[in-house]
């Protein structure tokens, strides 16, 4: 699911990394343009715990003049959720790039969700060892979620690009559902094959 944020008189979509029963709302975004570099110098307000370690310029944050404006969330829209595959005991998860934001919200549902258990095989795609930015909070999660999570971190630099004969040989031709969230190119490979 995502939600939009109006910043700036601008509408944007981004997808929601946070649990459903977080108190929090995490949102994952690639700065591609003006509008997304600005959100980065967004302050987090003296009342929350990380403010003053965003306040020091870094990797993330690369100016400390962070300061407040008002954002309006609308949402969430969409149905990119397991609750559509309810009827799947096992799943296979497939992320390119930011794509890994819902796969990210799922997983921390997982922490919550008790005695739903699952079988699910996840490919976070990547094209080099740098990219997978995510890849430590994914073990974590994959390891302390109530279903069995495979986590595999494709780096296609060094593994060639994903196949479906590849999922396949590590999946079976059993009953399961695919998901995947990324960019155009590989979903669209992907789905062709």
């Amino acid at each position: 699911e995502f939600r939009r944020v109006l910043f700036r008189s601008e509408l944007h979509p981004f997808s929601i990394a946070s649990s459903p029963v977080e108190r929090d709302l995490q949102l994952s975004i690639v700065q591609r343009g003006d509008f997304t570099k600005f959100l980065s110098y967004l302050s987090l307000g003296p009342d929350h715990p990380e403010y003053w370690k965003h306040r020091k310029p870094g990797k993330h944050h690369p100016v400390s003049t962070l300061r407040p404006q008002e954002v309006l969330l609308y949402g969430p829209f969409g149905g990119f959720s397991m609750m559509r595959f309810m009827g799947y005991r096992r799943l296979v998860w497939i992320a390119t790039g930011i794509g890994v934001t819902p796969f990210l919200s799922m997983l921390k549902f997982e922490q919550h969700n008790r005695g739903d258990f699952r079988r699910i095989w996840f490919y976070y795609l990547v094209r080099n060892e740098d990219e997978a930015i995510y890849q430590r909070e994914l073990e974590e999660l994959c390891a302390s979620a109530d279903s069995y999570v495979d986590l595999t971190v494709w780096v296609s630099t060094q593994q060639g690009r994903l196949s479906a004969a590849q999922i396949a040989e590590d999946v079976g031709f059993d009953d399961y559902a695919v998901m995947m969230c990324g960019t155009r190119a590989a979903v669209d490979d992907l789905s062709r094959q």
